[in-house]
């Protein structure tokens, strides 16, 4: 995730993703 450089965002499963996902 950070290795995007992108904002987090919390997901339905409960686990952070890269928001571009």
């Amino acid at each position: 995730a950070s290795a995007h450089g992108l904002p987090i965002v919390a997901t339905k499963n409960g686990g952070p993703v890269d928001i571009h996902r």
